[in-house]
């Protein structure tokens, strides 16, 4: 009956306190104390967990150092270059890549030899990759990108067509390929390992 009481009284309250009436203090405490105690409490864990959460936005806003990265052309701005009709500096595209992009936006300079993407890569050869990479320094605030998948697909449909039984090998050799980059840069001492989503080939410019 206490959330009943506190209920019907509230904006009773309010009129009555102002008229003084001696019972009132009582009431206050007796239905005011606890709900502002629990009030207090929950004001105290919002605000840690606000606190909680500005501080890990903080950690992760700034704890990356560099960008170390692999894959194919979508990554790539140099080490198989673009040929040069319509195409920005060897990259294939018209412009800077994302890599270059989000290097800035994490506050360092862009650093094309953290960068072992190379065009026209499948997963195995990104996972070769992977297992060439020998780190140089301290990696724990090193930020690394394993994003290939799209080659597999356009490079090797014809030999699968409608072979949906082909397909599911084929998919599942391609995933494990990319587990086992993560892997193996999580022996090298990696501690943030990003994997992007495979583009849908099927909506991309044919250049």
């Amino acid at each position: 009956h206490w959330q009943t009481a506190f209920s019907r009284f509230g904006n009773g309250f309010v009129m009555t306190l102002r008229s003084s009436q001696p019972r009132i203090p009582q009431l206050r405490s007796r239905l005011f104390g606890p709900e502002q105690a629990i009030l207090a409490a929950m004001k105290r864990a919002l605000t840690l967990f606000c606190l909680l959460v500005c501080c890990c936005f903080a950690v992760s806003a700034s704890a990356f150092d560099a960008i170390v990265a692999f894959g194919d052309s979508l990554t790539d701005t140099g080490n198989e270059p673009a040929e040069p009709y319509l195409h920005y500096q060897g990259r294939w595209s018209n412009g800077p890549l994302w890599v270059e992009h989000l290097s800035v936006t994490l506050g360092f300079p862009y650093n094309p030899s953290n960068n072992f993407a190379h065009s026209g890569a499948q997963t195995d050869d990104t996972y070769t990759q992977v297992q060439n990479y020998t780190p140089t320094g301290d990696i724990s605030n090193t930020l690394f990108v394993v994003w290939a998948g799209g080659n597999d697909f356009l490079q090797e449909y014809k030999t699968y067509w409608f072979d949906s039984a082909g397909w599911a090998r084929f998919t599942s050799y391609s995933a494990n390929n990319l587990s086992n980059a993560v892997v193996n840069l999580r022996s090298k001492g990696a501690r943030y390992i990003l994997v992007p989503n495979t583009v849908d080939v099927t909506t991309i410019p044919l250049l």
